[in-house]
């Protein structure tokens, strides 16, 4: 499957169900987006903070 189409079904399905954030290794692949994309690194940060 191509990789943007990957990256649409995911950000459909987090518009769908009101996720706010994506963790991705590509953020740049979510450069447009208006959800917040996160670094696996950056989630788990933001998580123990």
């Amino acid at each position: 499957m191509n990789v943007l189409v990957i990256d649409a079904v995911q950000y459909t399905v987090a518009k769908e169900n009101g996720i706010t954030h994506i963790i991705t290794r590509n953020k740049s692949d979510y450069e447009t987006s208006d959800i917040k994309c996160l670094s696996p690194e950056d989630f788990i940060a933001c998580i123990e903070s």
